[in-house]
Order: C-alpha cells, then sequence, then structure tokens
C-alpha cells in the first residue's frame, strides 16, 4: 500500500523547493497541510493534485492583486 501521507521533507524534496518555502507556502495557504501529532504532514493525492492542475493551466494558486 502507497504511503498517503508525506511529511515536511518529502514534499519539499518532491516539489523540488526547500522546507522554508514549502512552510511559507503552508503559512500563505497555498499548500495543504494538516498538524498530525504535532507535525506537519502533507497528502500525497492533495500535493499531486494541487501541482498538476497548476501545471495543465489552471493556475499556480498564487494570489494576484
Amino acid at each position: 500500500m502507497e504511503n498517503l501521507w508525506m511529511d515536511a521533507d518529502e514534499t519539499a524534496a518532491s516539489l523540488h523547493i526547500t522546507k522554508a518555502t514549502l512552510y511559507k507556502l503552508v503559512k500563505d495557504c497555498q499548500v495543504p497541510a494538516r498538524k498530525i501529532s504535532g507535525k506537519w504532514r502533507f497528502s500525497r493525492e492533495e500535493i499531486e493534485d494541487l501541482f498538476a492542475t497548476a501545471a495543465a493551466g489552471g493556475g499556480s494558486g498564487r494570489k494576484t492583486e
């Protein structure tokens, strides 16, 4: 069975960003995350869906003003 949750290290590596950038994106509500047992966890499916949509031209999830 595939692991459904990733920790911050796995998520940052899969997105090719630093953990600091990942945490900033979480703070800005651009990346979905949950605290489980006091640690940030990221749904593999939600991360893949979010960035597949962005790559397909559905938007980057960034706020525009």
